[in-house]
């Protein structure tokens, strides 16, 4: 009964396209099939856009699968960022057992889970000596109740000798060490130094 209502369905919507192809008008259609024209409409669009009838909509197996698929490409470049996304594709095919899954796959996912390959963000190493003397600096200057207008104010645009190419693949707002590349305080830089005075 069930499949007999089903194969009904089916055989509607293949009507529905035929009579389109006959350069028939929606209306038209609609009233010679005894539908309403919102579902012949429906139907026409969904075969311009996806090529076929079917209403079958997305099993619950290949969601799991797809969320499962997400959390491992989550967990493996979270682990490791500099991992490519060929890399984690064999990774990928391994863990599920030999199921497609192109470095172009790996790679659209990893974009919708906000991951961006860029460069790591930039943490100053500074010895314990350095931040007492930054915190005595400001303290001194707040306490002191400095006048400003003798003060020269400077900024400066650096130049490495030495710059990082080194890219990672990181979220926006994370803040894990892993997202952190470490440099020196002192560089090795060149600078131009602008100077004025409040």
């Amino acid at each position: 009964m069930l499949e007999n209502q089903v194969n009904t369905k089916q055989i509607l919507r293949f009507k529905i396209i035929e009579s389109y192809n006959q350069r028939y008008s929606t209306r038209q259609i609609a009233e010679y099939l005894n539908i309403s024209q919102r579902q012949v409409v429906y139907w026409i669009q969904k075969w311009n856009n996806e090529g076929r009838l079917s209403s079958k909509k997305r099993g619950r197996k290949k969601k799991e699968k797809s969320e499962q698929l997400e959390q491992f490409i989550t967990q493996k470049t979270i682990g490791n960022r500099n991992l490519s996304c060929k890399e984690l594709s064999l990774l990928c095919k391994e863990q599920f057992q030999n199921e497609c899954c192109s470095t172009t796959t790996v790679y659209r996912l990893r974009k919708q889970l906000k991951f961006d390959y860029k460069p790591p963000k930039i943490r100053q190493c500074l010895t314990e000596l350095q931040k007492i003397k930054r915190e005595s600096f400001a303290y001194d200057h707040q306490s002191n109740e400095t006048n400003w207008k003798n003060v020269v104010f400077s900024d400066e645009s650096w130049f490495y000798l030495n710059p990082t190419r080194k890219k990672i693949w990181r979220r926006r707002n994370e803040n894990d060490d892993s997202v952190f590349d470490e440099k020196e305080k002192f560089s090795k830089k060149n600078f131009d130094l602008g100077c004025f005075q409040s």
